[in-house]
């Protein structure tokens, strides 16, 4: 088995806001093969109002995935960037939610392959309607995906796989 490590990203949009941004993330990892999946909301509190537009990207280093092959194949990783305001607006429950959503979806699409199109169309739109509605639900409900069209702060985010300890 092996981790995947959300390394780094680079923010390459500010939104129009005063200050920095405040980004957090969401990362799914599935493996079509065994039919599991991974979820991990990521945070770092040095983040709050200071992720800004530069040339260099800001460090992240933190295990999203654990316990998968990780074969490319048969794994698709997707990662969405949410910018913070206030507070952060999907808890717990709402994570644990939308984990289920997408490992419910994930069972229901055994025998496809990873590259497909068509699955990872599937999967993209199934986190993603699944974040817009815990924004959406939440009581701050102020938090932005930054993934919806006319927000692309997030276009550079490193995934990297390695062998678990």
């Amino acid at each position: 088995m092996a981790n995947l490590v959300l390394k780094r990203f680079k923010c390459v949009e500010d939104t129009d806001e005063i200050g920095g941004e405040s980004p957090y993330f969401i990362t799914w990892v599935g493996d079509v093969r065994q039919g599991e999946s991974t979820l991990k909301l990521t945070r770092k509190t040095y983040w709050d109002n200071n992720v800004s537009k530069g040339p260099g990207p800001w460090p992240v280093d933190d295990v999203v995935s654990t316990g998968l092959s990780l074969n490319p194949s048969d794994t698709l990783a997707l990662a969405m960037m949410i910018e913070k305001d206030e507070g952060i607006d999907v808890v717990t429950s709402e994570i644990d939610a939308i984990r289920g959503s997408t490992a419910t979806v994930l069972r229901n699409h055994e025998g496809f392959m990873a590259s497909d199109p068509n699955f990872i169309s599937t999967m993209r739109n199934t986190l993603e309607g699944k974040i817009k509605q815990a924004l959406q639900s939440s009581a701050g409900a102020d938090d932005d995906l930054m993934e919806e069209s006319g927000h692309r702060a997030a276009r550079i985010i490193d995934l990297r796989g390695g062998a678990g300890s």
